[in-house]
């Protein structure tokens, strides 16, 4: 039943709608008000119709049936009078009267979409879709935005990458090119060492034990005097002790060599330290080179975290020798060892 109002409702609508005023213009006052007056209202009762007829908003209220008579007798008063108003033969007098027939029957139709809110439901659906659009529109621009800047922040990450890489690469090869050459260095001293060990040795060591094995005399006398030990024999007459003047000149040979010995067994332990600092700075340079290639082919993000931290730890981790650093101390103990034996024997 209430179908068939609307439909009678929208089809007298339709013939108001159907005059087109928008196409027309009368040049007439009637109390105070122009035909733009007219036009305004009867712009707004064709706005919220074809909005409510658009959005079904008519059957989706309570409309009674004094709604539906009273809006039918208004649109054909509006539509009748409207003709006779912008017909060219009509005469003034026809048009003084029609006026205000027409703006009270348009008023009236607004008061009456207005009090059954379908007017607000209407305008408020036709708001709410354009705010949505509005919002879908929005959505879509910052949908892009965000795709443009994980894009570029991609790139970012790769450039930077990439930059960071071959500086950190650079900067470990310059590192291990300067390593390379602190171990060259303790290789010179070490082959130093031994060779000074060796000219110490075969001069002075040697020739002393070849001397004292053939029961030889020291040829100089203040070394004599040095290295002999007076004793008595059971006779009383003074004797001299050979033995004491080996012991004393062993002492004194060997004490040529401990500073020798020492820097040989410094030398030894650094160049070996510089060497496992070589391989581990050239270890670094290797990974901080390919890290690029990696994080390319991965596609994974969680893997490509996973692969800068493992290689963060080891290309920023303070190198770290294997073995502990003792042979250092080791040589510092033995050569202070040596001095207190020295010094008893000189006495």
């Amino acid at each position: 039943m209430k179908k068939n109002h609307i439909e009678n409702l929208i089809e007298n609508y339709n013939r108001l709608k159907g005059i087109g005023l928008s196409s027309h213009y009368v040049e007439h006052e009637w109390n105070g008000y122009e035909f733009e007056d007219i036009q305004n209202l009867y712009n707004e009762v064709t706005r919220i119709f074809d909005l409510a007829i658009s959005n079904n908003i008519l059957s989706g209220v309570t409309l009674s049936i004094n709604f539906f008579n009273e809006m039918n007798n208004q649109l054909g008063i509006a539509t009748n009078n409207l003709h006779t108003f912008i017909a060219e033969e009509a005469s003034k007098v026809a048009k003084d009267q029609a006026f205000p027939q027409i703006m009270s029957a348009l008023d009236r139709i607004l008061q009456a979409l207005r009090s059954y809110n379908i007017a607000s439901l209407s305008l408020g659906g036709q708001v709410l879709q354009n705010e949505v659009e509005k919002l879908y529109t929005l959505s879509s621009e910052a949908q892009e935005a965000l795709e443009g800047v994980l894009e570029l922040t991609n790139l970012s990450k790769k450039v930077l990458l990439e930059v960071n890489s071959t500086k950190i690469s650079e900067a470990f090869a310059k590192r291990k090119v300067s390593i390379v050459k602190q171990k060259l260095l303790w290789l010179a001293l070490v082959l130093t060492s031994v060779g000074a060990s060796f000219l110490i040795s075969y001069l002075i060591v040697l020739p002393f034990f070849d001397r004292f094995n053939n029961s030889s005399i020291l040829s100089s006398s203040l070394e004599k005097k040095a290295i002999e030990t007076i004793k008595l024999d059971q006779t009383g007459v003074e004797k001299s002790d050979p033995f004491a003047g080996a012991y004393m000149g062993i002492v004194l040979r060997i004490s040529l060599l401990a500073p020798f010995i020492y820097l040989l067994v410094l030398g030894i332990n650094q160049y070996n330290k510089e060497r496992e600092y070589e391989e581990q700075y050239a270890h670094r340079e290797a990974i901080s080179s390919s890290i690029p290639g990696y994080h390319g082919l991965i596609e994974d993000d969680e893997i490509k975290d996973q692969l800068a931290k493992d290689a963060s730890t080891i290309i920023f981790a303070v190198p770290q020798l294997s073995k502990e650093d003792g042979v250092n101390k080791k040589a510092l103990q033995l050569f202070e060892k040596l001095i207190p034996i020295i010094d008893k024997r000189v006495k």
